[in-house]
C-alpha cells in the first residue's frame, strides 16, 4: 500500500510538472493579446520604430530547441544578461515591445522611446540620464529628448502632450511575427516596412509612396563593369530629401557644392585601413557612378575645394590620393561624373529608374585590408571578428523596390545564411560577442 502510494505521488508530480510546463509553453509561443504602443503615437508622426522582444525571444527559443545549437552561453547567463538590463532600467518590461520615435512639436524636434510598465513606482524613481520627460502610468511610459534646451512654455507643452499619449486607449491585438516594423513619412514620402525571423532568413517586407515623384527612367548612365572580386553593390534613383540635404551639409564643410543626386551606381570592394597623420582612416576601394538634376563642372568645384589635409588633390591628372590609394575623377557627362579606384572604366549606358536596390557581399564592408600594426591589431578584436564571421556566413543579400502604379513601390528582399544556419541564434552570437 505504501509503495502504490510513492508511486502515485511520484506519477502525480510528473503529470503536474507537464501541466505547469505545458501551460508555460502555451504562454510563450500562443499569440498573446498586447496593446500596440505605436498606435499611441499620432498618426503623422514622423519615423517609429518597434521593437518586438517577446517575438524575438520567442523566436530564439524555439531555433534553439529545434537546432539544438550551442549559444556559447546557458540559459541562465543569458537570463542574467536580460535581468541586467532590467535592472539597469527599473521599471520597464523588456518582454514585451519597445517603440522608438522622432517628431517636430510645434517647431520642437524630439525624439524618444515608448515603453511597457512593470513597475510604476521603480520606473518613476528612475531618471534617465539626458531626458528632457518622463512620465508613466500602470501601463505606458514615455521618455523624451528634445534638440535644445527647453523653455518653461516648451517645457509645459511636451509635458502635457507625453500625458495625452500614454493616456490613450489603443485596441488589443494578436502579437505579430515581425521583429521590428518602421515608418517614415515626410512631406510627399512615406515609407513602411516590417523585418521577420524565418529559419535561416531575414525577410523584409514594405511599402514606399512619394507624391509627385518623377517615375521615368533618364536618358542613360554610365555602366561601370564590375571587378572580377566579391562586391557589394548599391543602385539608388532620386535621393530623399533628408539624405540630400545631409549629404550637402556634409560637402558644404569642403566648400564643394553639388546639385541634388537623382540616380546612382556604387560598386565598393573592400575598406582599406591605413595610418593618416596619425589618425586610423577607412577608405573603401569602389566605383562610383552619380547622376543629377542639373550640370555641374567637377574639376571647378575640386579646385576652389577645401579637402581635408590626408587627401592629396592632384587637378591636372584629375585624381585624388589618400597615402596609398587613388581616386579618380571624370565627368562623363554635363550632370554625370565618376569617382573611384579603376584608372579607365567601360563607356557603356543604360537607363536608369528611380529604384533602390542593394545586393552582394556585405562582409566586403569588414575586410578591412592594410599594411602595418594597427591593421592587424583591428582583425583581433572581438566585435570585428564577431562582425566579420557573421557577414561571411551570409549567401544571399538582396533588397530592392520594385516600381507600382501612383508612385508606389513595393520594398522586398531578404538575408539568407549558409548551411541552414538560423537566422535569430547567428544574430543573438553577434550580439552577444
Amino acid at each position: 500500500m505504501q509503495k502504490r502510494t510513492i508511486y502515485q505521488l511520484i506519477v502525480g508530480t510528473i503529470i503536474l510538472a507537464i501541466v505547469i510546463a505545458g501551460f508555460f509553453l502555451f504562454r510563450f509561443f500562443y499569440p498573446a493579446q498586447k496593446s500596440d504602443l505605436k498606435l499611441l503615437l499620432p498618426k503623422e508622426t514622423t519615423l517609429v520604430v518597434e521593437v518586438n522582444a517577446h517575438q524575438v525571444m520567442k523566436t530564439v527559443m524555439k531555433d534553439v530547441l529545434e537546432n539544438k545549437e550551442d549559444l556559447g552561453i546557458s540559459l541562465s547567463q543569458l537570463k542574467e544578461k536580460w535581468q541586467h538590463q532590467e535592472m539597469e532600467y527599473p521599471g520597464i518590461d523588456f518582454n514585451k515591445e519597445l517603440v522608438f520615435f522622432s517628431d517636430k512639436w510645434n517647431d520642437i524636434n524630439v525624439y524618444g522611446f515608448l515603453v511597457h510598465i512593470s513597475k510604476l513606482k521603480d520606473f518613476e524613481h528612475f531618471k534617465m540620464k539626458g531626458s528632457t520627460t518622463q512620465k508613466a502610468n500602470k501601463k505606458h511610459g514615455i521618455i523624451l529628448y528634445a534638440d535644445h534646451d527647453l523653455s518653461g512654455e516648451e517645457k509645459d507643452f511636451i509635458v502635457q502632450k507625453a500625458e495625452k499619449i500614454i493616456d490613450r486607449n489603443v485596441p488589443k491585438r494578436v502579437a505579430s511575427k515581425e521583429i521590428i516594423h518602421f515608418s517614415f513619412n515626410e512631406n510627399k514620402t512615406s515609407t513602411s516596412f516590417s523585418i521577420y525571423l524565418e529559419k535561416e532568413t531575414l525577410r523584409l517586407t514594405g511599402t514606399n509612396f512619394t507624391r509627385d515623384r518623377n517615375n521615368s527612367p533618364s536618358d542613360s548612365m554610365t555602366l561601370v563593369s564590375a571587378k572580377e572580386k566579391d562586391y557589394l553593390e548599391i543602385r539608388t534613383g532620386q535621393l530623399p530629401q533628408i539624405l540630400n540635404h545631409f549629404l550637402e551639409d556634409y560637402l558644404k564643410g569642403m566648400s564643394i557644392y553639388l546639385p541634388e543626386i537623382t540616380a546612382q551606381r556604387l560598386l565598393i570592394y573592400n575598406s582599406n585601413v591605413q595610418t593618416i597623420n596619425k589618425k586610423l582612416t577607412i577608405l573603401p576601394e569602389l566605383d562610383w557612378v552619380v547622376q543629377f538634376a542639373d550640370g555641374l563642372d567637377i574639376k571647378y568645384e575640386l579646385n576652389k575645394s577645401r579637402l581635408p589635409n590626408y587627401l592629396n588633390y592632384d587637378s591636372t591628372a584629375m585624381l585624388i590620393n589618400a597615402k596609398k590609394l587613388n581616386y579618380y575623377i571624370k565627368q562623363s557627362s554635363p550632370n554625370e561624373i565618376y569617382i573611384g579606384n579603376t584608372p579607365l572604366f567601360g563607356e557603356t549606358n543604360e537607363a536608369v529608374r528611380t529604384t533602390f536596390s542593394i545586393s552582394g557581399q556585405p562582409a566586403v564592408l569588414m575586410s578591412l585590408d592594410g599594411d602595418g600594426f594597427v591593421a592587424k591589431m583591428i582583425h583581433v578584436l572581438p566585435p570585428v571578428r564577431s562582425a566579420q564571421k557573421f557577414l561571411n556566413d551570409i549567401a544571399v543579400f538582396h533588397f530592392e523596390t520594385k516600381e507600382q502604379e501612383n508612385g508606389k513601390q513595393i520594398i522586398e528582399g531578404e538575408l539568407k545564411l549558409s548551411d541552414q544556419k538560423a537566422i535569430s541564434i547567428e544574430l543573438l552570437k553577434f550580439i552577444l560577442n
